[in-house]
């Protein structure tokens, strides 16, 4: 609920004055309000569809929700001091708290419960309307202190402006606030959450590194060698190029040499001819000195190119070398970089103090103190918001809510006429509660998703077909039940409801769907299979408040296979506040056994030694001054019911002094069947077994053990005592009563 209503917040925050959330003036004609006019003005879509409708089949619960949101009760009293001062000076108080109070004062005062005070209640959250008694209940302080007082106060413009401005920037503050934290945890939390990741990659990263590093070691000692044969080739090299040079020269020499001799024999001509033989000789010595001297030219011209071509070669894979080593260093280079970056967030991630996932009371582990302080901060400053969106247009509110209430009373509205009066009710009220068989009359003409979100309580108790008219009408929809409680009273037979769902094609939806939760819970992926009965629990809520040991156990054990996780200390005080045993403890739960009078005998479940016993521990409380309503009396069968209501109220006048109308409505109240109890608590709970005593009960017995669904309810109210009243020899061996039986401890009936 916090979350829709900040969701629209987040809406209303984009709005520049109050007023343009509504778009245009309209009239509406009420046809059967004797042709009255009602001026009212049409909303902008982008505040609609954050609508929230509470229902169940059972009038209880839904009332219990909407009573308790309101309730001063329901929040720490370190906001309830933070709202005093920041909110101090707000006309009508935070949230309009006033009116919520008034609106809590005038339901205790018709339940004749005498008057409460205005400030039980912190925020107007809620309305528990629904049946006629419940509207008309809640309309008049509604239209008479609400609309034409409360909305009468108009701010002059300039502080109208600057109030609506400074309830944005709070907002927004808050939100970015709350965004910053949240993204700093959701951080942290990836980041612990990877840390073993993280461990690996450093291992892989160092693994890795030091096979380069290995590598490029070797590649570097290999460099270092084939440097020195480089070297070694560059000096052979040089030597090839020297003996080249030396035999070019020694061959220019011999080519000079025999020019010199050829231009000799040329020039001297009569020598020539008289010295053939000397000149022939001469010139085979020169001619072949200089053919040794081009030789020896062309050997060592050979000789350097090959050497040349061997230094090349060498050059090119000295370079391919250097490449492939300059690679390798880059490499290491990168993996340093991101094993330093790794090495730093393991770091970081050594040093984060994330707890273990623990819930408590009061605090989710792992949502700190500091973030969970800027989510309240975002909740308060958006219902401020809203309020300030409220006053600054008053005036528009004002008729529009005029028009609700109207619409409330008389169907004489066309369906669009409708449907702005009750979006604009909800951006004042944001969640409304009302019974299944409700919904229809109450949201007459709302056409199908007109509304944002319907959640749905006690949703294992309610019956699909007894939803559909609501979840129609909405967006959004939420059920929360147990499926290991009461089951919804169906009159269709079950063949029936699988011929209907397979003739419309509903096999989707689940054939075995007997109740809204199970049918929610077919189309959930997420969840757990019961393996008790084969049943697939959709998003399991398996942590449990309420009870003290045993009937936590009790229940754990019977109905949850064990899997539910209990918070809070196991035995919290309960103690008589007056009387001769005033602040000692409470009997310990038990089972008062009730054997049968010989010859017992009786025509329905109850047995008037159970009355007796009951009457007795009544008293008892009743005398140590225990508030009858936190005590709860249910039985499984109606004819016990009926006696142990009677029972009640005798008790209650002869201990404490009621008079037959208080004492009635007290027993009517609190004494019931186990169904009458669906969604209500108590500190103490007696459960009357009651049932024929021995083979004429055991039809009676065999139902109430037929499965864990009904005594699961009737231990489960109990927060602090269980006292079953009952003849244990009939019920130990019961499949269901036996872990009762085993759990609590035996303490003897007194006899009337």
């Amino acid at each position: 609920m916090a979350e829709i209503i900040v969701a629209r917040a987040r809406r209303l925050a984009g709005f520049s004055r109050p007023q343009d959330i509504f778009t245009s003036r309209r009239v509406a004609r009420a046809t059967s309000d004797e042709d009255k006019d009602y001026v009212y003005w049409t909303l902008d879509p982008s505040v609609t569809g954050f609508e929230i409708v509470v229902a169940s089949s059972n009038n209880k619960a839904v009332e219990n929700v909407s009573q308790d949101l309101p309730s001063a009760d329901a929040i720490d009293a370190e906001w309830e001091t933070y709202i005093d001062s920041e909110f101090k000076q707000v006309p009508c108080g935070f949230a309009f708290r006033d009116f919520a109070g008034q609106i809590a004062d005038r339901r205790s005062q018709d339940k004749e419960s005498g008057p409460s005070n205005t400030s039980s209640a912190w925020a107007l959250i809620s309305a528990v309307l629904g049946n006629m008694s419940n509207k008309n209940r809640f309309l008049w302080p509604f239209k008479n202190e609400f609309i034409y007082k409360s909305l009468r106060y108009r701010p002059d413009e300039r502080a109208s402006r600057n109030s609506w401005a400074k309830a944005r920037n709070d907002f927004n503050t808050a939100l970015k606030k709350e965004e910053s934290i949240r993204a700093r945890k959701t951080a942290q939390y990836n980041l612990m959450r990877s840390y073993s990741d993280l461990c690996n990659q450093r291992s892989n990263l160092s693994a890795e590194l030091k096979t380069l590093n290995e590598q490029l070691h070797g590649m570097k000692a290999s460099r270092s060698r084939y440097v020195g044969q480089v070297q070694s080739m560059e000096r052979q090299m040089s030597d090839a190029d020297q003996a080249a040079n030396n035999a070019q020269a020694a061959w220019e020499q011999a080519d000079g040499i025999c020019q010199v001799h050829l231009s000799y024999w040329k020039a001297h001509p009569l020598r020539s001819f008289f010295h053939s033989r000397e000149r022939q000789q001469d010139e085979l010595k020169v001619r072949t000195d200089l053919e040794q001297a081009r030789r020896a030219k062309q050997h060592f011209d050979e000789q350097a190119s090959a050497v040349h071509q061997r230094l090349q070669s060498f050059y090119g894979g000295l370079e391919v070398g250097d490449q492939k080593l300059g690679q390798c260093q880059k490499q290491i280079a990168t993996l340093t970089r991101q094993l330093t970056a790794l090495e730093q967030q393991i770091a970081e991630a050594e040093q984060i103090q994330w707890p273990r996932p623990d819930i408590g009371d009061d605090h989710v582990a792992w949502m700190d103190q500091e973030w969970s302080k800027a989510r309240t901060e975002v909740y308060i400053k958006a219902l401020a918001l809203h309020q300030q969106a409220v006053m600054g247009a008053s005036h528009q509110f004002m008729c529009n809510l005029s028009l609700a209430c109207a619409v409330m009373q008389s169907n004489g509205f066309t369906n669009d006429e409708r449907l702005v009066a009750w979006q604009t009710f909800f951006l004042v009220i944001p969640v409304v509660s009302s019974s299944f068989a409700s919904i229809s009359r109450m949201f007459s003409g709302i056409g199908k998703e007109a509304l944002g979100w319907a959640i749905v309580d006690e949703a294992g108790q309610a019956l699909p077909q007894a939803a559909a008219g609501l979840l129609q009408r909405v967006k959004h929809a939420v059920a929360v039940g147990d499926p290991m409680q009461l089951q919804p009273v169906d009159t269709m037979p079950k063949p029936m409801r699988e011929l209907l769902a397979s003739t419309h094609h509903l096999q989707h939806l689940g054939l075995e769907s007997e109740n809204m939760q199970a049918l929610v819970d077919y189309q959930t992926p997420c969840g757990l299979l019961d393996e008790t009965d084969d049943h697939w629990l959709g998003m399991p809520l398996v942590v449990h408040r309420r009870c003290d040991e045993p009937m936590f156990s009790i229940c754990n054990d019977m109905a949850y296979s064990g899997r539910m996780v209990r918070v809070g200390p196991e035995h919290q005080p309960c103690a008589y506040p007056s009387g001769p045993h005033a602040g000692d403890e409470l009997p310990v739960s038990c089972w008062y056994d009730v054997p049968p009078n010989s010859g017992e005998t009786g025509r329905t479940q109850w047995r008037p030694q159970e009355g007796y016993e009951l009457h007795k521990r009544l008293c008892g409380l009743f005398q140590g001054g225990i508030d009858p309503t936190n005590i709860l009396v249910i039985a499984p069968f109606r004819a016990v019911a009926n006696q142990v209501r009677d029972t009640f109220a005798d008790a209650l006048r002869q201990c404490t002094g009621c008079n037959s109308s208080e004492a009635n409505r007290l027993a009517s109240s609190q004494a019931g069947t186990v169904h009458t109890s669906q969604g209500r608590e108590a500190d103490v709970v007696f459960i009357v077994l009651g049932s024929r005593a021995g083979k004429r009960g055991e039809g009676s017995r065999s139902w109430v053990n037929g499965s864990p669904n009904l005594l699961n309810v009737a231990v489960s109210r109990a927060k602090r005592r269980v006292y079953v009243v009952g003849n244990l020899a009939d019920w130990k061996n019961g499949t269901y009563t036996s872990t009762i039986a085993k759990d609590l401890p035996v303490a003897a009936s007194t006899r009337a």
